[in-house]
């Protein structure tokens, strides 16, 4: 009867996990000279830590590019449908500030411009006067506005 005597350690396989970190680049080069000494076959596997990609703004690590662009795409085009959303609201606040203040003196520059020429030019008109002249033209323009931001931006 024949018997195996064992020397101490042998390997014929090692598998080395490769995260990026400097653990495993220790881990690495323990890995190597274990494979050299007794001629074992390495094979590296990939860990990736999601959370930690996604918490990370800064390079991503060994296998996880994929991951990485594909989070950035995510993230663009989420920021892009949050901006479609605003888009009319900020339309409806420009509109109604800018056209919507033509009806009173002080509502708009270019209420504030044709005052300081009634002024210069002396026609005098009260408050409720130039209310009346003027709501007609904001109204007008309130009604086109309101087309242009149903029909355009919703």
């Amino acid at each position: 009867m024949s018997q195996t005597v064992s020397l101490g350690p042998s390997f014929a396989k090692i598998l080395l996990g490769l995260d990026g970190s400097d653990y495993a680049q220790a881990a690495t080069q323990y890995a190597c000279q274990i494979a050299l000494k007794y001629q074992a076959e390495i094979t590296g596997m990939a860990i990736i830590d999601i959370p930690g990609i996604e918490s990370f703004g800064g390079p991503a690590p060994i296998g996880a590019i994929h991951y990485s662009k594909e989070l950035e795409k995510r993230r663009i085009e989420k920021a892009q449908e949050k901006v479609v959303k605003t888009l009319g609201f900020w339309w409806s606040v420009i509109f109604g500030s800018n056209l919507g203040g033509n009806i009173t003196h002080i509502g708009s520059a270019s209420t504030v411009v044709a005052v300081t020429m009634m002024h210069k030019y002396q026609i005098k008109m009260s408050f409720a006067g130039f209310v009346s002249k003027a709501f007609i033209f904001a109204f007008v323009q309130l009604v086109i506005a309101t087309f242009y931001v149903v029909l355009f931006l919703s």
